[in-house]
């Protein structure tokens, strides 16, 4: 059959870049880390801070309007007036997600809860959206997963070869993804003047909204009191940005330190403006970008050649 010639002809292709094991306890806990950033936001938040509302009208401005994404949105199918319910319901959701149980049926849910909550509610920042785009990419997955949970390690050897390959499309996919949010995020910044000047991170941490911590005020204050600091502050981000879009190409072998590099500068986000959900959101999203946790095709191909 012609699928067979495919996989003989291109042996060393597939195994070098359609090998990748998906259904293992690592990309499980990427799967957890990116369903608790949502699930922290919904409890440590009431439901009339998340969905909020004056004089009875909603302050997000897509549900004043007639859109079909409003129809099915998790958190209005009982109405506006009962999204309090729909709040409760959402959080029992998100613990069975991040618990891991059953991820075929609950990778749909994750997807449609991230997805009405970014549509719906008046507290959304750049971790809920990328969430979402992460939750929607996991669907062809994770809808074929057999697992109970998604702690457990499926061997490889039992995994139908559609499957794997289209897996490891999506993965691929889910790299793309990662690796354009942040080619996005340093050249977006080339053309304002204040990341062109070295003083955007000084403006940052003085910012009203996102201002950091008074226990880290005094420390940073001092250290940007000198400009060779700011700059470099200003400017480390981008180049580290940069690094994290183009690591996309780096050996398997080098992964971990783009990995460890991403987390630092995410961590420190989250350290000084406060951006939990945002760190979860992109820790779980660097897992699949720069993990490996690959496992030969050799059991498959050779059951393949003996048919």
């Amino acid at each position: 059959m012609l699928y067979k010639k495919f996989i003989f002809k291109n042996y060393r292709f597939l195994i070098s870049h359609f090998s990748e094991n998906l259904y293992v306890s690592l990309y499980g806990l990427a799967r957890t880390i990116i369903g608790l950033s949502l699930l922290l936001t919904l409890i440590f938040n009431s439901w009339d801070t998340l969905f909020l509302q004056i004089d009875g009208l909603p302050c997000n401005q897509l549900l004043k309007i007639d859109l079909f994404t409003n129809k099915f949105n998790f958190f209005l199918l009982l109405g506006l007036e009962n999204i309090k319910i729909m709040y409760y319901l959402s959080i029992l959701v998100m613990i069975i997600v991040v618990s891991g149980f059953f991820p075929m049926v609950f990778c749909l849910l994750h997807w449609w809860i991230q997805f009405s909550f970014i549509n719906s509610s008046s507290c959304v920042d750049g971790g809920d959206q990328i969430a979402s785009n992460l939750c929607l990419l996991m669907i062809p997955i994770f809808l074929f997963d057999t697992r109970r949970w998604h702690w457990s390690n499926y061997p490889i050897s039992k995994i139908n070869f559609y499957k794997l390959t289209l897996s490891n499309v999506i993965f691929k996919l889910i790299r793309l993804q990662m690796c354009i949010i942040y080619f996005h995020a340093a050249v977006g910044k080339f053309d304002v003047a204040e990341w062109k000047n070295g003083t955007a991170i000084y403006y940052w941490v003085n910012c009203a909204f996102f201002k950091m911590s008074p226990n880290l005020e005094p420390i940073t204050m001092f250290l940007f009191s000198n400009p060779v600091i700011m700059g470099l502050c200003t400017w480390g981000t981008m180049l580290i940005e940069l690094l994290l879009a183009f690591g996309i190409v780096a050996s398997k072998s080098n992964r971990k330190y783009y990995f460890y590099l991403g987390l630092f500068m995410h961590f420190m986000f989250m350290l000084y403006f406060g951006l939990v959900s945002f760190f979860l959101s992109m820790a779980g999203g660097l897992i699949f970008y720069y993990a490996n946790s690959k496992i030969p095709l050799k059991k498959l191909i050779i059951w393949k050649s003996q048919k």
